[in-house]
């Protein structure tokens, strides 16, 4: 759901400035963050969606900024996902596929 570049966009680093590894580990968090999503809905959103894509970005800045602490999902992105949940059938819906 979110780019390598459009997590270092959010990130606000510089892709020459990084080690292969540390891509490596940010691209990881990406498709962490997608599956955490999935997980927690139920859903698989499209590329499109505009909340989805922001949650995915919200939480691979929380887990690259505190690295090692994943147990907690902070406030906005909590309600972010609650929202999610909520909003979106599992079945189907014009912004996600099942």
């Amino acid at each position: 759901m979110i780019t390598l570049d459009e997590a270092l966009n959010y990130l606000k680093l510089e892709r020459e400035d990084l080690p292969k590894q540390e891509l490596a580990e940010i691209e990881g968090l990406a498709l962490a963050a997608s599956e955490y999503l999935k997980n927690a809905t139920g859903v698989t959103f499209s590329e499109d969606n505009a909340l989805a894509k922001l949650f995915c970005r919200m939480l691979i800045g929380d887990w690259y900024e505190e690295r090692g602490t994943v147990d907690k999902i902070k406030d906005g992105a909590r309600a972010i996902l609650t929202q999610l949940k909520n909003s979106y059938p599992q079945g189907g819906g014009a912004l996600c596929e099942p």
